[in-house]
C-alpha cells in the first residue's frame, strides 16, 4: 500500500488540470466545467483510489458525507494533529458543514499548506488557516506519515480567508509569481 509521500506526489502531479478525469471517473461521464460541476472530493477520492488507500468516508462526491462518516467513525482530528497526506474538511462560513476538501501538505502553526481540487475550477496549492478547517481524517497508509516540509511551493495569504481567497505561490518548476483566486460552490 501506498505512503502520504506517494499520495502528495500523485495529488501534486496534476496541478493546473481540471475536474475532468476526477468527475468522469466518479460519475462515468457528464464533467460540465468547476462553476457548476463541484468536483473536490471527486479529485480526493481519485487520488486515494489510484493508490489504493482507504478513509472513512471515501470515494464520495458529497463533502459533508465524508465529514459525517469520519465523525460517526470517531476519525475527526483536529487542524492542529493535521499531517502531510491526511484529508482536510473546510468550513468556509463556520456553519459546522463542510464545503470544500483537499490534502494537508505541511501543518504549520496556525496554517497548512494544501493540494486542492476545483480551485478556480483546477487543481491547485493553496495556504489555509487552520480557523477555515472543520476537521482531518488520516487516510489507512502503510508506512511512516511524511513529515512537514517547505519546498518552495509555499503560499502567502493575502490576509482573506474563506469562501473567495487570493493567495500567491512560487513554484519550483517555473520560478515565476502566481495568483490564484478561488471562488468556490457550497459542498465542492
Amino acid at each position: 500500500m501506498a505512503t502520504s509521500s506517494d499520495l502528495l506526489d500523485l495529488a501534486g502531479s496534476h496541478l493546473g488540470e481540471d475536474g475532468t478525469t476526477f468527475w468522469d471517473w466518479y460519475f462515468g461521464g457528464g464533467y460540465a466545467n468547476g462553476s457548476s460541476t463541484p468536483w473536490c472530493a471527486c479529485f480526493v477520492s481519485w487520488c486515494l483510489d489510484q493508490l489504493g488507500v482507504s478513509c472513512v468516508g471515501i470515494p464520495s462526491a458529497y463533502v459533508p458525507g465524508i465529514q459525517a462518516a469520519a465523525s460517526g467513525a470517531g476519525r475527526a482530528l483536529s487542524p492542529a494533529d493535521a499531517q502531510p497526506g491526511d484529508v482536510l474538511i473546510y468550513d468556509w462560513n463556520a456553519n459546522g458543514s463542510g464545503d470544500h476538501v483537499g490534502f494537508c501538505v505541511a501543518n504549520h502553526d496556525g496554517w497548512m499548506e494544501t493540494v486542492e481540487g476545483n480551485v478556480s475550477n483546477s487543481v491547485g496549492r493553496r495556504t489555509r488557516y487552520w480557523s477555515n478547517v472543520l476537521m482531518a481524517i488520516r487516510p489507512d497508509y502503510d508506512g511512516q506519515s511524511a513529515a512537514p516540509t517547505t519546498d518552495g511551493n509555499v503560499g502567502n495569504l493575502d490576509g482573506e480567508t474563506g469562501a473567495s481567497t487570493t493567495t500567491t505561490s512560487t513554484t519550483d518548476e517555473s520560478e515565476e509569481d502566481m495568483q490564484f483566486i478561488c471562488n468556490y460552490n457550497s459542498g465542492g
